[in-house]
């Protein structure tokens, strides 16, 4: 009989990978490590429906993309409360990195607006580059409905955002 791994496995497994799908959304390391913390507490307060789920490491990476979105999304908020401009963080930065910054705000944003499957489905498939069959695993779908929620986040964010993105987000290459 095969017993399931115990989550501290599945944790040291891809521990690298949850912090990288958090510090992708937030771009920020003191509030990635917040996140990171909730993340895992999230995790551990789940964790027997964690080890039984057929693919615990999918599973804790979306949970992962879920409190960062989660974060950022508060954090969007309390800005545009506060500020209503983006100034840039020095006085030094170059056009290039004002515009690159911005232009990133716009993905996450089209992205946070996606609805809660798509955007999974397409951070999963193209930041983190994981096969359908993970996809669907960490979505609770099959592979088939996974492959429809990225085509049609990818439909969305070609629509919203034009030219602002490269065309390996927008299409798929394989």
């Amino acid at each position: 009989m095969d017993s399931p791994a115990p989550i501290e496995y599945h944790l040291n497994a891809c521990r690298k990978q949850m912090a990288s799908v958090i510090w992708r959304v937030l771009r920020d390391a003191d509030r990635a490590e917040d996140a990171l913390q909730e993340a895992l507490l999230r995790i551990w307060r789940r964790r027997k429906q964690v080890a039984a789920h057929p693919n615990p490491s999918a599973l804790m990476l979306r949970m992962c993309y879920q409190v960062a979105i989660d974060r950022y999304r508060q954090h969007a908020r309390r800005r545009t409360e506060t500020l209503p401009f983006d100034f840039p963080a020095s006085a030094h930065s170059t056009l290039d990195t004002m515009m690159i910054g911005e232009a990133h705000r716009t993905v996450l944003d089209a992205l946070s607006d996606l609805p809660a499957q798509q955007g999974q489905a397409v951070y999963l498939r193209v930041i983190e580059q994981l096969p359908y069959d993970d996809v669907a695993a960490a979505l609770d779908c099959t592979p088939t409905t996974a492959r429809g929620h990225v085509r049609r986040a990818r439909q969305s964010l070609r629509h919203r955002l034009g030219k602002l993105l490269p065309d390996e987000v927008c299409h798929e290459s394989s």
